[in-house]
């Protein structure tokens, strides 16, 4: 019986020493995951969130943002016609051209995303960088990310009538959709 009540205290040590061992190596630090309290501090910070801003203007294939942005809007008047070796080689802007799409196409959820990718940056930016005390780069970088969002509400605007007006980082739990 002793014996008995040694070994299954054993055991039971044994099972506790290593729970608490390995909890301590579960607390790891992530590597590569920012913090929003502790980033956009310093001028550096802020000239690679500006940079994110500048990269979602770039990211249209290649040819520019506000390439595809123009032909959208060019697809939508009488003074564009989509064009092509023959019918339905480009069936996205065919769609366009004749007003035979709806929010499920591609081409046209694909732009409303990218703007609010846009705003959502340009949030980011005025939500975390600071205004008091702050260096001539942050001021800068808060002036292009108020430029840049009026820019997408601009556009937004123009396409799609009344988009709603977001003025802030939304939370995890909210959505632009």
């Amino acid at each position: 019986m002793k014996t008995r009540n040694i070994i299954l205290s054993a055991v039971i040590s044994l099972f506790a020493l290593s729970s608490v061992s390995c909890s301590r190596m579960l607390d790891i630090p992530q590597h590569g995951v920012l913090d929003y309290n502790t980033f956009y501090q310093t001028d550096e910070q802020a000239l690679e969130a500006d940079a994110a801003m500048y990269l979602e203007i770039l990211n249209g294939g290649g040819l520019g943002w506000d390439y595809w942005v123009r032909l959208c809007k060019a697809m939508l008047t009488d003074d564009f016609w989509a064009g092509g070796s023959m019918r339905g080689d480009n069936n996205d802007l065919d769609q366009l051209n004749e007003f035979r799409f709806d929010a499920e196409q591609d081409y046209v959820e694909n732009m409303f995303t990218s703007y609010y990718s846009l705003v959502y940056k340009a949030n980011v930016i005025l939500g975390h960088v600071s205004e008091e005390g702050a260096s001539d780069i942050a001021k800068m970088v808060r002036a292009e990310a108020k430029v840049f969002r009026a820019y997408a509400y601009f556009d937004l605007k123009t396409l799609w009538g009344n988009p709603p007006l977001v003025d802030h980082e939304l939370t995890r739990t909210q959505r632009y959709r």
